[in-house]
């Protein structure tokens, strides 16, 4: 009987086993996007973020008002890839990766219409402007802040700055105008 009860525990354990390493090895064909994130008191985390699915877009079918801007504003830039994604503010965009060699890629974000939105650039987190650091270390001081942000410059010439953040699960996208005020939360 003992015999019979232990070969049931091995059996259960085994069967907890495989189902574990079934459901880590399922998890593994998703890419996710790393990403390294600090919080208030510059203790830096590295995260994972599930990836999801961007809807791609062939640069031969981009609106020929945006390769017509991309031509005349950006001449040695090729483009290297586009992607529907949205405005934190809600509507569609399409984000167009574009590359010259020895600079650092750019995106350049139109509305569906080809209409120029904004440029975005990475830039460390220790760029950003005081007052929106003051604003994120007093409102998001339980979150995690990464320790990259973009510069958007958009059609204007204004600037605002793109900074992601998380707290336990749930993941934020908060854009500031340079005096640290909320444009959006997302």
């Amino acid at each position: 009987m003992k015999l019979v009860n232990n070969m049931k525990n091995k059996f259960i354990t085994s069967y907890i086993v495989f189902l574990v390493l079934a459901i880590i090895f399922s998890a593994c064909g998703k890419k996710p996007a790393i990403q390294t994130i600090k919080n208030n008191k510059d203790t830096v985390k590295t995260i994972q973020k599930p990836a999801f699915d961007v809807k791609s877009v062939s640069a031969e079918t981009l609106p020929q008002s945006i390769k017509d801007y991309i031509a005349s504003n950006y001449k040695e830039y090729k483009i290297t890839e586009a992607a529907y994604d949205p405005l934190c503010k809600g509507g569609d965009a399409i984000d167009v990766s574009v590359e010259k060699a020895g600079s650092e890629s750019l995106s350049l974000i139109f509305t569906p219409d080809g209409t120029y939105i904004q440029k975005e650039e990475d830039a460390p987190f220790t760029t950003a402007p005081e007052k929106v650091k003051e604003v994120i270390k007093l409102k998001y001081s339980n979150y995690l802040i990464s320790d990259e942000i973009e510069k958007l410059t958009l059609a204007d010439n204004t600037t605002q700055y793109l900074i992601d953040i998380e707290k336990d699960t749930l993941s934020k996208e908060v854009i500031f105008t340079p005096d640290g005020q909320v444009v959006c939360e997302n």
